[in-house]
């Protein structure tokens, strides 16, 4: 399949023009200047008041299916598209959600064994669900204010693993992860985030800025990562925080979360602003989400939705497994006179892909698996871990595809 380059990528939308330098500038300066206040540093996430509370917004749960029948359709019916997702929840509309919002994944209670049963037959039927109430998250909730946080990645904490954190920024809310080294400017335009020497709590200011004055989705947006070794796990002597505060994440020992440690490709977390959002991709290894603070929207697709999403699938290509797409761009290309008409057909092509959506919230944890597609818009200021667990069945299932769909992608 060919790159699909969007107007994003255009010389005229970089990063390194010179408007979005003045307001990342003085970005950096009120960043800098809210940090001399030492109280603005130490706040607590949960004290962060955003135009919407997702963490509380009125939600309306499917009934609860014990066991996983065929055809998985009935659990997980496919009857919307991206493009009626977007219709009905515009991407950067984030301040007027459906209400109640309607979910479609099976929730399950942590707490009730017999609910637990029922998620580890959906895991190995290969469905995405939700973990609710779990306890060692909401462990870590209370631990993680911006204090101890930013502590912990500046080194001045109890304990020091692997982890290390760094903060990207973008010209707008629309993310794009790649190769720097495969990406040439010659070819794609200048890359299309980069990264920025603020410390965490310079970060979590901007985040907070960001949710009480309604960061619009065309101004400089700023996305936290870190990540820890895998190997980590298996000697507790090395283990940081995010490892010892995410138990079920960092064990040696297999667990429901973390089912093959010895695949596992380490602890990665994402502490997003209102309205960052990350680029549709898949990855290989069976996903569990957690979310430690604030909620994202989460879009899923399954492996046999490929066709529509625009996918990169040359391994040599620096956006491997990742569409270039930014989907909030679908509810302009029905109308647009300006875009050009490569990026219009493909947006409306991606609209007709079969999709579900969920707001993962606080003390929820999320089952992605194998080869199935996410796309995630940060709607408050957030913490969010993930593990995973080596690869699925490259079989699949019938009703949703499998490795062969990514793979040919047609």
């Amino acid at each position: 399949m060919h790159s699909v380059i969007s107007a994003k990528f255009q010389p005229e939308n970089q990063l390194q023009s010179s408007d979005v330098q003045q307001q990342l500038t003085r970005d950096q300066n009120k960043s800098n200047e809210n940090n001399s206040n030492q109280h603005s540093k130490f706040f607590r996430f949960d004290s962060v008041k955003p135009k919407v509370d997702y963490i509380s917004h009125p939600t309306v749960y499917p009934d609860y299916r014990p066991l996983p029948t065929r055809p998985y359709t009935e659990h997980l019916p496919m009857s919307s598209t991206l493009g009626d997702l977007m219709e009905r929840w515009d991407q950067d509309d984030i301040d007027h959600p459906p209400t109640p919002f309607v979910e479609v994944l099976q929730h399950f209670e942590y707490s009730d064994p017999v609910q637990m049963e029922a998620a580890r037959a959906f895991r190995d039927a290969e469905i995405p669900f939700k973990i609710v109430n779990v306890p060692d998250i909401e462990a870590a909730a209370q631990r993680w204010d911006v204090k101890y946080v930013g502590d912990m990645f500046a080194g001045k904490g109890d304990i020091r693993g692997s982890e290390s954190g760094y903060a990207q920024k973008s010209k707008d809310n629309f993310f794009l992860f790649f190769n720097k080294s495969a990406w040439r400017t010659n070819v794609f335009g200048p890359y299309p985030t980069g990264r920025v020497r603020w410390s965490f709590a310079e970060w979590a200011n901007h985040a907070r800025r960001a949710d009480m004055e309604g960061l619009e989705p065309d101004a400089v947006h700023y996305y936290f990562q870190a990540g820890t070794a895998p190997t980590e796990k298996f000697d507790k002597k090395k283990q940081g925080f995010i490892s010892r505060d995410l138990p079920l994440f960092s064990s040696p020992d297999s667990n429901f979360f973390s089912f093959s440690p010895e695949e596992s490709k380490g602890i990665q977390c994402r502490f997003g602003e209102r309205g960052v959002t990350a680029a549709t991709h898949y990855d290989a290894g069976r996903n569990m989400v957690a979310m430690i603070h604030g909620a994202k929207r989460y879009i899923l697709s399954p492996p046999n939705a490929c066709k529509y999403l625009g996918l990169e699938t040359e391994r040599k290509h620096p956006a491997f497994r990742h569409s270039m797409l930014n989907f909030g761009k679908i509810n302009l290309a029905r109308s647009s006179t300006t875009m050009s008409k490569t990026e219009r057909d493909a947006l409306l092509l991606a609209a007709q892909s079969p999709a579900i959506e969920t707001i993962l919230k606080r003390g929820e944890i999320l089952y992605i698996p194998s080869y199935w597609f996410h796309y995630i818009t940060s709607l408050q200021m957030s913490a969010q871990c993930n593990t995973r667990s080596g690869r699925g069945s490259n079989k699949g299932t019938t009703e949703f595809g499998n490795f062969d769909d990514v793979k040919v992608c047609r």
